[in-house]
């Protein structure tokens, strides 16, 4: 596993072929599963797709020193959290930057073969509140980390990281992890029940 570091619009990391072939094998067969639950629910979020938290770390690869490529938010303590996001074909995710809590983001690209990446937005916006808003002013351009099964995108959310993300033609299933600040984490949220000690 190396960690590839870009610069453009702004510093994140890239590790392809994250996992090994058994262990990506096992999380595909998980995803699948996680696919029947969402036909069964559907879109359970109110920006149109469908998010199922874990309490089992389902990625043990990744711990806490992946955040240390890049400069991070303060924090008092960690705990780990993933969860499972499947977004339908064609929705569109507006462009944010990662609540407060989030120290880092992982992203790993789970299936079909062929969809849309993360894209990342060089947008001079100052006005994110800490939690999911959309920046008040237009991309000066976009870059997008192209989608590959078993690539992991990461990046430690802090100001001007906005990015957005998107379904093709058919259903974008991934995994999302992060290390995560409990101090931070607004009431609203349901990550209470899911914090993985690390």
């Amino acid at each position: 596993m190396k960690l590839q570091i870009y610069n453009d619009p702004w510093q994140y990391g890239v590790i392809d072929n994250f996992l090994s072939p058994e262990r990506f094998e096992i999380i595909k067969n998980l995803a699948k599963i996680e696919f029947e639950n969402y036909k069964k629910e559907g879109i359970n979020t109110p920006r149109g797709k469908y998010t199922k938290y874990v309490k089992d770390d389902l990625i043990p690869e990744i711990t806490k020193d992946i955040m240390n490529f890049q400069e991070h938010r303060e924090y008092k303590r960690l705990v780990k959290l993933n969860h499972w996001a499947i977004v339908p074909p064609h929705a569109k995710y507006p462009c944010h930057i990662d609540n407060i809590s989030r120290i880092n983001t992982s992203i790993l690209y789970v299936s079909p073969e062929k969809n849309k990446g993360t894209i990342l937005c060089d947008n001079p916006s100052t006005n994110d509140n800490g939690d999911h808003n959309q920046p008040d002013k237009p991309s000066n351009k976009e870059i997008e980390v192209e989608w590959k099964t078993n690539r992991l995108f990461t990046h430690n959310p802090r100001p001007k990281t906005w990015h957005r993300f998107m379904a093709g033609g058919c259903e974008r299933i991934n995994l999302s992890i992060f290390f995560a600040d409990p101090d931070k984490i607004r009431s609203h949220r349901n990550d209470f029940d899911y914090f993985i000690d690390i």
